[in-house]
């Protein structure tokens, strides 16, 4: 796998966890601001949403390294 698979990779993997983690702040913007009186986020929130995101990119783009590399060893 080249440099470039593996930027692609990247990039393929990682557009819907920033929109995940996009909609899910939006909705609990909104939700605070009519339920819990515009309370302020807490950065935790912040810190747990960006960790899952990057762990699951990295996890999808291992897996796709280790796919295509398996595959290139078998010969398919």
């Amino acid at each position: 796998m080249t440099k470039y698979d593996i930027k692609s990779s990247i990039q393929k993997h990682s557009v819907k966890p920033v929109i995940a983690i996009a909609v899910l702040l939006i909705f609990i913007k909104v939700l605070n601001t009519y339920v819990f009186a515009n309370d302020p986020l807490s950065p935790v929130l912040l810190i747990i949403a960006s960790l899952w995101a990057s762990i699951h990119i990295f996890k999808n783009v291992l897996c796709d390294l280790f796919v295509a590399k398996e595959n290139t060893v078998n010969g398919s």
